[in-house]
């Protein structure tokens, strides 16, 4: 998870992170939703996209003209097929890190995923959040 941190953070950072779920069945980071096969494949038809991170359970694509990330599970992560897109959004003096999620696994793996990154997007929004208060000092 820590090598899916940094390459995560890549997208924040190059920003300059809520934790809110996407409407259920109709957006996925503001496009239509679809199976984490079928975002796959539009995901990486999108101009510009490229492909950020790699291990045995995850794949992460990050496109840097809307400044979403897109981290998909493989085969050896136990809540696949899933994908997880977040975007930053700013909200006056802070980014907060917007989620949505489209999980197929198990509930019980698919809960664990969200978990994992509520925490992970927590860390990171208090890391980037300080470093934007200390910056304005």
């Amino acid at each position: 998870m820590l090598k899916l941190a940094s390459a995560l953070a890549v997208l924040v950072f190059s920003a300059s992170a809520s934790l809110a779920g996407a409407p259920a069945d109709t957006s996925f980071c503001g496009d239509a939703t679809g199976t984490p096969e079928a975002l796959l494949e539009r995901v990486k038809a999108m101009p510009g996209i490229k492909e950020v991170h790699r291990n045995k359970e995850y794949a992460a694509y990050q496109d840097p003209v809307a400044q979403t990330m897109y981290t998909f599970t493989l085969p050896a992560q136990s809540a696949h097929p899933a994908v997880v897109c977040r975007k930053p959004i700013q909200k006056s003096d802070s980014l907060e890190l917007q989620m949505a999620i489209v999980c197929k696994g198990s509930e019980k793996h698919c809960t664990q995923l969200e978990g994992d990154f509520k925490l992970l997007n927590a860390k990171m929004q208090a890391d980037i959040n300080n470093q934007i208060q200390a910056n304005k000092k």
